[in-house]
């Protein structure tokens, strides 16, 4: 079984949620907590035929970490996603603006990366057409009195 990519988890979620971000968003625009948003791992995992740790899993275990920021001199902190028991709730909350410029990264590197393989792909036809055309183009070269010979009876 494929295990989903943090491209493919975060785009679902983007997906799934976005409407609800931009709908609280517009009831409360003033609000700094507009920008979390709820999210149901289970239904994550469920959509990706995984068990629940494993959605859970790359979001706090290795997204969370990797993006964690701390402004100098004791600054604010910003993550990518809270623990439900961190906010004494029944729901796991991610971090919607945050998380959207991620995702946007992980975009802009897979298309660089499709790119890179379609080229490449491309390449290798063009060498392996030009080396068949170049020994067609030999074998034509060694042969020619034989063709014209063959064409001229």
């Amino acid at each position: 079984m494929k295990l989903p990519t943090d491209l493919e988890i975060l785009e679902y979620i983007y997906k799934k949620y976005n409407d609800y971000f931009i709908q609280t968003s517009e009831e409360q625009p003033s609000k700094v907590n507009h920008v979390w948003v709820p999210i149901d791992t289970l239904e994550i995992a469920k959509h990706f035929k995984v068990h629940n740790d494993i959605i859970f899993g790359r979001l706090y275990y290795y997204l969370k970490p990797k993006y964690y920021f701390e402004e100098p001199n004791n600054g604010p902190k910003t993550t990518l996603f809270l623990h439900s028991s961190e906010l004494h709730s029944d729901k796991h909350q991610i971090n919607f603006s945050l998380m959207t410029s991620i995702l946007a990264g992980m975009q802009e590197e897979d298309s660089k990366n499709k790119k890179a393989l379609r080229n490449a792909t491309i390449s290798i036809v063009i060498s392996i057409a030009s080396t068949i055309l170049a020994f067609f183009a030999i074998y034509l070269n060694n042969n020619f009195e034989k063709i014209v010979d063959l064409f001229s009876k």
